[in-house]
């Protein structure tokens, strides 16, 4: 797969409610994301991008903390 985006959708596609994320801080799970959600969050990150001008085929570096964050 070329992209990531590529790569959530084939494992959306496959298992779409199986755990993606477990977000454990503390060595407890606080928060959980589905595959489907993570897809979501992705294109909804990829939507931010392109009404800055990211376009496709640019490349953009991620840096992630190991924080759970999401828009909801």
């Amino acid at each position: 797969m070329e992209t990531l985006g590529a790569m959530l959708d084939a494992l959306s596609l496959r298992s779409p409610e199986s755990e993606a994320i477990a977000y454990a801080p503390d060595d407890h799970v606080t928060q959980r994301q589905s595959w489907a959600q993570l897809r979501t969050a992705s294109r909804r990150a990829a939507r931010v991008l392109a009404t800055v001008g990211v376009t496709r085929g640019a490349r953009v570096g991620l840096l992630c903390p190991c924080l759970l964050y999401t828009s909801d």
